[in-house]
Parts: C-alpha cells; structure tokens; sequence
C-alpha cells in the first residue's frame, strides 16, 4: 500500500487521489452491482467453455465431502473439456456481494478422470484431495478478496507510471516524479507476488492438514512433470491450432519444428520473471510437506521427491521417431502427414468426456469397434 501511495503521488502529482482512488475502487468492485454484473458475465462465459458436475456426481461429492471437513461452503464444480494445455486445477472466489454464484471448483477431465479406456486417471484418489483440499483452502484463507486488493494497487501504480510519463512529457509532471512512480511498479510487483506465493504455502499447509502431505506432494511433483513436458512439446511444435468443441474430440494440430528453430516454452519463459511468480518453486513447498509430515506423524518423506514418471508414463507421449505430444493426448490417434508437415493428435472423444460430467457409464458404441479394439477420433 505505501509503495502504491509513493507511486501514484509522484506519478500523477495528486497526494490524496491514491488515498481515494483505492478504497472508491475496492468499494465498487467489491459491493457495487456493477461488480456483480461483471462477475456475472464471467460466470456465463465460464459456463459456456466447462461443464458443471450435478450434486450426485461422484467428483462433486468428493469435493463437497472435502469441503464439509474444512468447514467452508460447498462450491460449485466444473469440468474442464480434455484441451491441449489445461490441465492446472484451481478455484474461483465471490468478491463482490452481488455474486450469487458462490465459489466455484474448476476441474481439468484429463487429471481426474478416466478419458480414455484402460488409462487410468493422472490422480490417485489420494492427490485428487489432496488438491482439491488446497483449492478449498485459499477459499477457507478469503484470499481472493486479499487478492482483489493487490490487483487494485498494482493497477493504481501501473497508471500512476503511463501518467507519469504523460504529465512529464507535457510539462505538468517533473521527470522524476515519472521515474519515482515507475520505480515503485517493479518492487510493488515482486512483494504482490510474495503476497502470492505466501498463501500457497498457506494452502498447502491447510491441505496437508485435511488431506495429509504425502498426496499432496507427489499431486505438486505430477503438475511439474507435466508442466515439463508441455514445455517440451512447445520447444519442439509450432503453428499450434487448438480445433476445439468438435462432434467427435478435441483435435490438436501442429507443425513440427525445424532443429534450429526452437520455440521458448512455458519454464523458459517464467523463469526470467521468477520474481513474478505467483506460486513458490515446486522443491519450496516440498520441503514445507516434508516438515508437515514429520510434524503430524505420517510417514517421513524421503529428503528429495520420489519419481512420478512410471505414473505419468501412460499420459505423456512421444511417437517413435521423437515427435513430443502435448500432455493427456491420446497417442493412438496421433496422424503425421510428412508430406505438408502437419500433426494432428486427439485430446479426448466428446461423447466420452460429456458421460463423464453426467457421472454415467462410457458408451461402449463410442470406445470400441465392433472388433472389440478401441477406436480412435478422426483427426
């Protein structure tokens, strides 16, 4: 707050418009019906790309149970379509009174469930609550209202630093007023970020609480190889075309790369910026599980964590002549036109993914041929 007052007084020249500026904001983002009407639009467009589990859904049991035990209200969960990319779990959060859609649960297919007959689901019933308990956690903490505050300053100060600069430019600023307020963006930044990373650790520790830590620490170990591996496939695929919501899947379709013409995949891109990151290094928060194991009597964690790779092997691919396939896509339908360079690669069978958010059996017409062998999306 004070870096935010510093900046935005030297920028703009005003001593008391922070002072106003951000509680009038906070207030109308947090209780004015504008507010809610924005939240609103984004719980339509949000409806319109997930499907929402009904109460009697196994998952959205699992989900309400863990909530019950935490002792926060039940929130409403979705299901991620199985999409090139999404797999990361998280959570939504009511910050403005007019809100009527509670705290919402969004759940990646690929992660929880089976989406493809004889691979089994990434998650062991164990890590699913594991996670699903640190999502719940960060609504237990209200740490979407803590985090709608940082927004508001971060924003603040940004506009302070453009405004800065124009009132310098006009003669109506000093230029170093203009710097001061820049200056202050970049450590706003970083303590916002450290705000971040503080309530994960939080959450972590709430989950290894409710859920125990040995699940949540080989769940954390499972995102970061699969992060990994996301990273691989983008170093090594360009021209990536998402054909999402069609009849039959959700096709994946890209070019590969020529072997100097490497792309900059998600780690390599953050980790310029690790200063920036929201969430803490995954060996961080082991280190925190492993001390809450010991803590709590569970089984002591080994000091580095155990390889996830045999559990993971089933979900990210490789072809035979070395083509990387994105997270979670089925290999079998992987099709590699070497004439025109062009990939293509199923994510999952719609008709499959849409009995799985009605918590109804597979179609057996839909996974398999009538010679009884699976039958993959047309790409």
């Amino acid at each position: 707050m004070g870096l935010c007052v510093v900046g935005a007084c030297a920028g703009m020249g005003m001593p008391l418009l922070p002072l106003v500026a951000g509680p009038l904001i906070y207030a109308i983002s947090r209780w004015s019906p504008l507010g809610g009407m924005r939240a609103e639009r984004e719980i339509a467009a949000l409806t319109a790309k997930h499907t929402e589990l009904m109460p009697g859904h196994p998952l959205q049991q699992r989900v309400a149970h863990m909530a019950q035990r935490m002792g926060v209200s039940v929130p409403r969960v979705f299901l991620t379509p199985p999409r090139a990319g999404e797999f990361n779990v998280h959570v939504l959060g009511p910050v403005n009174r007019f809100d009527r859609a509670g705290n919402i649960v969004i759940l990646p297919a690929s992660l929880y469930t089976v989406t493809w007959p004889g691979r089994p689901a990434a998650f062991t019933p164990e890590e699913q609550d594991a996670v699903i308990a640190h999502e719940l956690a960060h609504i237990r903490n209200h740490d979407f209202d803590a985090a709608t505050r940082r927004d508001i300053m971060r924003r603040m100060t940004a506009a302070a630093g453009f405004m800065g600069i124009a009132g310098a430019i006009m003669g109506v600023v000093t230029l170093g007023g203009a710097w001061l307020a820049l200056a202050c963006m970049a450590p706003l930044l970083g303590l916002s970020a450290l705000c971040d990373r503080q309530h994960e650790f939080r959450a972590d520790r709430d989950a290894a609480r409710f859920a125990g830590a040995a699940p949540l620490a080989s769940a954390l170990q499972k995102l970061e190889r699969t992060i990994e591996h996301m990273d691989d496939f983008l170093n090594h695929a360009r021209d990536i075309t998402l054909a999402d919501d069609k009849d039959d899947g959700w096709p994946v379709i890209f070019r590969l790369r020529a072997g100097d013409d490497k792309g900059a995949g998600v780690s390599s891109r953050l980790g310029t910026f690790s200063f920036l990151s929201t969430h803490p290094p995954i060996p961080l928060r082991y280190q925190q599980l492993r001390a809450i194991a010991a803590a709590q009597g569970e089984v002591p964690l080994p000091p580095q964590p155990a390889s996830v790779d045999d559990a993971m092997r089933p979900h990210l691919h490789r072809t035979p002549d070395g083509v990387v396939l994105p997270p979670f896509a089925i290999a079998e339908t992987f099709v590699h036109d070497k004439d025109k360079g062009i990939c293509c690669v199923g994510m999952g069978l719609a008709p499959i993914f849409n009995a799985i958010a009605r918590g109804e059996e597979i179609p057996a017409q839909v996974t398999r041929r009538p010679s009884g062998e699976p039958r993959p999306p047309a790409p």
